[in-house]
């Protein structure tokens, strides 16, 4: 008892409940055993009043034991149990007090609209009732079956190693925790006890679980809710543990090539001073990536990236005068000057796939981390172009598929948040280094309807635009082209673990 005065006289709504306990247990002349039993319930009633419900069930279960036949009792833990939402525990507790007292006509319409609320399964919160049968699984587990024989027998100090046993054996079967946490409340351990249901909390989310541990954590020190947190922290990422990470995200970047493609025929347009112009290169895109990591142990993490950037297009697009040729350069594609609208469009799309390791700082629930990955890179541009004249009117359609691949590095800095056992969000930022060059493919109707060419695209360094060179051709001023990725990438990770 004097334990139980420690914990409490950290609150006071508490003190003055254990104060009226007392009281109400100081035994008299000519008492039974009933009298007893009145004066468990009453002390229930009092907890119960003060919203303390575990504190209440505790002392509905001990007036049960007291007397079997307390109807008052089993109403009260039924109600105790139906608040922390274990509704199929309270309805068999409901029907005990009925059997013992069938005039409660309240609370036989109760538990009319109770059973018709609850379906014919077991709810999930049933796996917290104090019987806890009702979730054990029949295959063997070590400890596991051994420590719900002595629960069921209420023999909770012998049951206490067989769960520990079973939490080594299955450290991620919220079981053990939830059992392991329940004899140790009956026992007396407050603080281990509410350590283990918020352990259980963690790997099997559930509100009755969860109410047991806030409730038991009120009634602690201080210094013992502090602990209580400090060792959640500790086990909040286990050792060899495996994960998936989505990782929807904006990368920035600078296309330098494309931007002077689009600088370069801006600057023909303004010159030739009758034709109207339109076009920009993209500097951003979406990224999305997939990630199957291994985490080592709370600071080192390994795993594998899959990712894409639908990067979209980059178009322009010329219209009236004479075509760009008869001002750039002649020799890039003469056959222009004879049309007076061109559209041209690249639409690019990238894939990657690559390793990353990260490097993890604090204990969780909020770890900052860096990295570093390596990634293969695939890229593609699709190239269309309509020419057309006005007179005669004419349309002619050139395309071709260009591919080319590339590697690069990356950097990244964040944080981890672990709002569970098996989740957490982590906000990043990335920077790459990359460049894709070469781009080599086929393009068709380049030089009459039908025809086919394969070749490169390339970038001309003495007109700034990109050109298409046929297989075998030569120009000194021609260069791969290149995609230039280099930039930041902002992404918000999704983190879930086993």
């Amino acid at each position: 008892m004097g334990k139980r005065v420690k914990s409490l006289t950290m609150n006071f709504k508490s003190i003055v409940m254990f104060v009226l306990g007392l009281l109400l247990f100081i035994p008299s002349p000519g008492r039974s055993q009933q009298a007893t039993s009145a004066q468990y319930d009453a002390a229930g009633n009092q907890f119960y009043t003060a919203k303390q419900y575990v504190q209440a069930a505790r002392y509905y279960d001990a007036a049960i034991q007291l007397n079997p036949n307390d109807a008052t009792a089993y109403e009260g833990l039924g109600n105790c149990y139906y608040i922390l939402g274990r509704k199929q525990s309270a309805l068999s507790l409901y029907q005990k007090s009925l059997a013992l007292n069938p005039n409660n006509s309240q609370l036989a319409q109760f538990v009319g609209n109770l059973q018709g609320q609850l379906s014919t399964s077991t709810e999930a919160s049933a796996s917290t009732s104090t019987t806890a049968t009702t979730t054990t699984s029949t295959t063997a587990e070590p400890g596991l079956q051994e420590g719900i024989q002595y629960f069921q027998q209420k023999q909770y100090s012998q049951a206490i190693p067989d769960f520990q046993e079973a939490i080594q054996s299955a450290p991620q079967d919220y079981r053990g925790y939830y059992y392991l946490g329940y004899c140790q409340y009956m026992t007396g351990d407050a603080k281990d006890a509410a350590l283990n249901f918020e352990r259980a909390n963690q790997r099997h989310p559930n509100s009755a679980i969860e109410a047991y541990a806030l409730q038991l954590e009120k009634t602690l020190s201080p210094s013992d809710q502090l602990w209580v947190k400090d060792q959640l922290n500790s086990t909040y990422v286990v050792a060899n543990t495996v994960g998936f990470r989505f990782m929807p995200g904006l990368a920035t970047f600078k296309m330098a090539d494309f931007e002077d493609d689009a600088q370069s025929y801006e600057n023909a347009a303004k010159q030739a001073g009758d034709v109207t112009y339109s076009g920009q290169a993209p500097e951003g895109s979406f990224a999305f990536d997939l990630q199957p990591y291994y985490r080592i142990n709370q600071t080192l993490e390994l795993g594998l990236d899959f990712g894409t950037m639908p990067m979209g297009n980059y178009a322009w697009n010329w219209n009236g005068g004479q075509g760009p040729s008869n001002i750039l350069a002649p020799s890039m594609n003469p056959t222009y000057n004879t049309y007076t609208s061109i559209a041209t469009m690249y639409t690019f799309n990238v894939n990657r796939f690559g390793l990353e390791g990260r490097i993890y700082f604090g204990p969780p629930p909020l770890q900052f981390f860096v990295g570093l990955g390596a990634d293969y890179y695939s890229g593609k541009i699709t190239y269309t172009q309509t020419l057309e004249t006005a007179s005669p009117s004419t349309s002619t359609g050139i395309n071709g598929i260009f591919t080319a691949t590339g590697v690069g590095i990356a950097g990244i800095i964040g944080v981890d948040y672990v709002l569970s056992s098996n989740f957490s969000i982590s906000p990043s930022l990335t920077y790459q280094s990359v460049s894709i060059s070469n781009f080599s493919g086929t393009m068709n109707n380049y030089t009459g309807a039908g025809s086919s060419q394969s070749g490169n695209l390339m970038f001309n360094s003495s007109t700034n635009v990109i050109q298409f060179q046929p297989k075998g051709s030569t120009n000194a001023n021609l260069e791969n082209l290149k995609m230039d990725l280099s930039g930041v990438q902002a992404n918000l990770n999704f983190n879930l673990f086993f």
